[in-house]
């Protein structure tokens, strides 16, 4: 039956019209299989107290039913009484599991707070106790736009598998591809031709975002609308135009599961077939997530099933591996911000650039900087000029963060330890913001809180510890402000800016920062 518009009558605040309207879209009205959504269906008694659940979300795949059950809840501010909402919820849920054991039932709480504040650790703390997820407003806000962006049935999809990890699978449960099989970047790659139609039904992209939406191994950029416009109508032009139907570029993908690559014959190991599970996330998008989801604009079914694609698909690389092909491959098309790299592999924490770029932006929240550090999403970063690629370029480059060896980089006392880099780099960072106030204050335009400028500072910091620390263990706890007034306390920033041989506007490479740093150092010591 789905959402019965009567009961329209009953929502009592906004956010539930809001979330009413969106969940209206998806209302038997995904293109895959059936979606029914309702909205106060169940009438639950629990401790004389009569509630009902807002929206309830019913579809089944390969032979099993699933519930979601969405809690909404509008608050001018993050008050007490979110936590025994929260506590009415979760009941609803064991009652709604017992009553139901036929279905696999998932549940989230979504918070609408009027004055923009966080959702309290109090809140978040009883949701992960009772299992419960528990999103802002911006949860919301995403789904919808996935759903305006591509359709409702990939924007569906997307959303029970970044939320609740269920995949959706397809009839029949195997596809089996013509393939070649290649190596690229040192890693097997398999070459294959596939539908538009499939493409789009079993591809998963994960996207990052700066907002605090936790999507585990996320890296690829939001879905640009526009850019989405912009290329289905180039191919609708071609489809039009021409019996050819060109459409310039490929596909590159990592298969994610088990796949069985099968050799034509004994002489010729490379060519064969590709065969891999019919399922949504079998593959994940590296890049071409625009070329692919273009083609939910498209309305012809035969063209889609028609149009092939070639994608180049990596077997289980991790998701630092994919950033990083991700960057190579945007780094030489479109200059992809290398800070948004950055940013990227700080979520994920796979590699010695992801734990320090996690460092840093941990520093950055201290707001010792007069601007926030550069993260890569240009719309929210008028002024600034700290770039995270470059911060988190020298910590590794200089040996400071590694967490590739077990010892750990020279700020570590092992490769796991991120809580002392994190105390010498703020106390140090503290310490040039005293000691060289004026500078500090002219922002970029000083020495010390530019972007080159603190590059070489870090170096400076290296040349302390390479000379100070014999055994970390015991004497990374003395790298305090003592030590550093003692090596920099005789120094002004005028001698600094003598000893650099160029200007900062001038300096550019690694070889350039060690040189100022060189500089600076033989002063010093």
């Amino acid at each position: 039956m789905g959402l019965d518009k009567k009961k329209i009558k009953e929502i009592n605040n906004d956010f539930e019209q809001e979330v009413y309207e969106i969940l209206l879209k998806i209302d038997r009205n995904v293109e895959f299989f059936d979606v029914e959504v309702h909205y106060h269906r169940k009438k639950i008694s629990i401790g004389g107290n009569i509630r009902y659940t807002d929206f309830e979300i019913f579809f089944e795949n390969d032979g099993k039913k699933y519930l979601l059950v969405l809690e909404c809840k509008d608050y001018a501010d993050a008050s007490g009484s979110l936590v025994k909402e929260l506590e009415h919820f979760a009941n609803i849920i064991k009652k709604i599991k017992t009553d139901h054991p036929e279905h696999i039932v998932k549940s989230i709480f979504l918070v609408c707070l009027k004055s923009k504040e966080d959702i309290p650790p109090s809140v978040s703390n009883e949701a992960a106790k009772s299992g419960i997820q528990c999103y802002g407003k911006l949860l919301i806000d995403q789904f919808k736009e996935a759903i305006d962006s591509l359709s409702p049935g990939i924007a569906f999809m997307e959303f029970i598998k970044s939320y609740f990890d269920i995949e959706v699978l397809f009839d029949p449960d195997t596809i089996s591809l013509k393939c070649m099989k290649n190596n690229n970047f040192g890693k097997p790659t398999y070459t294959f031709s596939m539908s538009a139609y499939n493409l789009i039904r079993i591809a998963y992209v994960n996207r990052a975002n700066i907002n605090k939406i936790p999507l585990n191994k996320a890296y690829q950029r939001a879905i640009k609308r526009k850019r989405l416009d912009e290329i289905s109508k180039f191919v609708k032009e071609q489809k039009s135009r021409s019996n050819i139907e060109i459409f310039p570029n490929n596909i590159v993908a990592n298969f994610r599961g088990d796949i069985k690559f099968i050799p034509d014959n004994n002489e010729n190991e490379d060519s064969g077939h590709i065969e891999f599970q019919n399922r949504y996330g079998a593959i994940e998008i590296i890049d071409g997530q625009h070329r692919a989801y273009s083609f939910c604009k498209i309305e012809d079914e035969i063209f889609k099933k028609r149009y092939n694609f070639i994608v180049t698909a990596y077997s289980d690389i991790n998701s630092s591996q994919q950033a990083e092909i991700f960057y190579t491959i945007n780094d030489k098309q479109e200059g992809i911000n290398a800070d948004l790299i950055m940013f990227i592999l700080a979520q994920l924490q796979e590699n010695s650039k992801g734990y320090a770029a996690k460092i840093v932006l941990d520093i950055d929240k201290e707001g010792l900087f007069t601007k926030p550090i550069k993260k890569g999403f240009e719309e929210n970063e008028k002024g600034a000029w700290l770039k995270l690629s470059t911060l988190v370029h020298t910590l590794t480059e200089e040996g400071l963060i590694n967490y590739e060896k077990s010892s750990g980089g020279l700020l570590q006392k092992d490769k796991d330890d991120d809580k002392t880099p994190f105390i010498i780099l703020r106390e140090y960072i503290n310490y040039l913001q005293r000691h060289f106030r004026s500078d500090w204050e002219q922002g970029k335009n000083g020495i010390v809180q530019n972007n080159q400028g603190l590059a070489i500072m870090l170096i400076v910091l290296k040349n302390i510890i390479e000379t100070k620390v014999k055994t970390k263990e015991d004497d990374l706890d003395r790298i305090t402000e003592k030590m550093f007034e003692y090596y920099l306390g005789s120094i002004d920033i005028k001698r600094i800016k003598k000893l650099l041989e160029k200007d900062l506007g001038d300096i550019r490479s690694r070889s350039d920062r060690k040189e100022a740093a060189r500089q600076i150092w033989n002063e010093i010591k």
